[in-house]
Protein backbone atom coordinates (compact mmCIF):
# COMPACT_ATOMS: atom_id res chain seq x y z
CA UNK A 1 0.00 0.00 0.00
CA UNK A 2 1.39 3.40 -0.41
CA UNK A 3 1.28 4.35 3.35
CA UNK A 4 4.42 2.00 3.48
CA UNK A 5 6.27 4.58 1.47
CA UNK A 6 5.01 7.29 3.06
CA UNK A 7 8.21 9.47 5.27
CA UNK A 8 5.59 12.19 6.77
CA UNK A 9 2.28 13.73 6.89
CA UNK A 10 1.95 17.08 6.24
CA UNK A 11 -1.20 19.42 7.09
CA UNK A 12 -2.30 22.80 5.78
CA UNK A 13 -5.13 23.66 8.41
CA UNK A 14 -6.54 27.02 7.36
CA UNK A 15 -9.31 28.85 8.55
CA UNK A 16 -12.04 27.08 5.89
CA UNK A 17 -10.63 24.10 5.21
CA UNK A 18 -8.10 21.14 6.00
CA UNK A 19 -5.65 19.82 3.48
CA UNK A 20 -3.67 16.37 4.78
CA UNK A 21 -0.73 15.32 2.68
CA UNK A 22 0.59 11.58 2.50
CA UNK A 23 4.74 12.79 1.32
CA UNK A 24 7.35 10.09 0.15
CA UNK A 25 10.96 10.41 -0.03
CA UNK A 26 12.15 13.60 -1.69
CA UNK A 27 9.00 15.18 -0.91
CA UNK A 28 6.73 13.43 -3.23
CA UNK A 29 3.22 13.26 -2.95
CA UNK A 30 1.59 10.06 -2.60
CA UNK A 31 -1.95 11.21 -1.57
CA UNK A 32 -4.12 13.58 -0.53
CA UNK A 33 -7.05 13.99 1.22
CA UNK A 34 -9.61 17.56 2.47
CA UNK A 35 -12.40 18.66 5.04
CA UNK A 36 -14.32 21.65 5.41
CA UNK A 37 -13.20 21.55 8.81
CA UNK A 38 -11.33 24.18 9.14
CA UNK A 39 -9.63 26.00 12.56
CA UNK A 40 -13.15 28.46 12.67
CA UNK A 41 -15.17 25.11 13.07
CA UNK A 42 -12.70 23.75 15.83
CA UNK A 43 -12.88 26.96 17.99
CA UNK A 44 -9.69 26.37 19.66
CA UNK A 45 -10.97 22.59 21.12
CA UNK A 46 -8.43 20.17 20.82
CA UNK A 47 -10.54 17.70 20.97
CA UNK A 48 -12.19 18.73 17.63
CA UNK A 49 -8.72 18.75 16.13
CA UNK A 50 -7.84 15.77 17.25
CA UNK A 51 -11.24 13.92 16.17
CA UNK A 52 -10.66 15.66 12.39
CA UNK A 53 -7.05 14.24 11.94
CA UNK A 54 -8.26 10.97 13.09
CA UNK A 55 -11.37 10.92 10.26
CA UNK A 56 -9.31 12.55 7.89
CA UNK A 57 -5.87 10.78 8.26
CA UNK A 58 -6.94 7.87 10.78
CA UNK A 59 -6.56 5.29 8.55
CA UNK A 60 -2.30 6.27 7.53
CA UNK A 61 -2.36 6.68 11.21
CA UNK A 62 -3.24 3.13 12.18
CA UNK A 63 -0.77 1.72 9.09
CA UNK A 64 2.31 3.94 10.28
CA UNK A 65 1.86 4.98 13.32
CA UNK A 66 5.19 6.85 13.83
CA UNK A 67 5.16 8.71 10.97
CA UNK A 68 6.28 12.29 11.65
CA UNK A 69 3.21 14.72 11.21
CA UNK A 70 4.18 18.49 10.81
CA UNK A 71 1.02 21.09 10.66
CA UNK A 72 1.45 24.64 9.44
CA UNK A 73 -1.86 27.17 9.34
CA UNK A 74 -4.42 29.04 11.43
CA UNK A 75 -4.09 25.40 13.47
CA UNK A 76 -1.24 27.31 14.55
CA UNK A 77 -3.36 30.85 15.62
CA UNK A 78 -4.28 31.94 18.40
CA UNK A 79 -7.55 29.99 18.24
CA UNK A 80 -5.78 27.05 16.56
CA UNK A 81 -5.30 23.52 18.60
CA UNK A 82 -1.71 25.44 19.79
CA UNK A 83 -0.56 28.43 19.19
CA UNK A 84 3.30 28.94 17.12
CA UNK A 85 5.01 31.77 16.78
CA UNK A 86 5.83 33.94 14.12
CA UNK A 87 9.90 33.09 12.57
CA UNK A 88 11.76 36.33 11.21
CA UNK A 89 12.40 35.54 7.28
CA UNK A 90 14.34 34.45 5.91
CA UNK A 91 14.46 31.44 7.74
CA UNK A 92 15.68 27.62 7.61
CA UNK A 93 14.47 24.31 8.30
CA UNK A 94 16.82 24.77 12.08
CA UNK A 95 14.67 28.28 12.63
CA UNK A 96 11.34 26.37 11.79
CA UNK A 97 11.98 23.46 13.63
CA UNK A 98 13.13 25.27 17.26
CA UNK A 99 9.74 27.37 16.76
CA UNK A 100 7.39 24.54 16.58
CA UNK A 101 4.90 23.15 19.00
CA UNK A 102 3.77 19.43 19.66
CA UNK A 103 0.22 18.59 20.72
CA UNK A 104 -0.95 14.81 21.28
CA UNK A 105 -3.91 13.67 19.60
CA UNK A 106 -6.28 11.53 21.24
CA UNK A 107 -4.17 8.34 20.65
CA UNK A 108 -0.92 10.10 21.77
CA UNK A 109 0.41 10.58 18.66
CA UNK A 110 2.66 14.15 18.45
CA UNK A 111 1.73 16.79 15.84
CA UNK A 112 4.63 19.81 15.05
CA UNK A 113 2.72 23.00 14.61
Amino acid sequence: MVVRAAKMIGIDWGSTGLRVFLIGAGGKLLETRASANGSSVMNGSAEAYSATLEEVAGDWLREAPSLPILACGMVGSQHGWREAPYVACPAGPGQLVSAGNTVQDAKGRSVTI
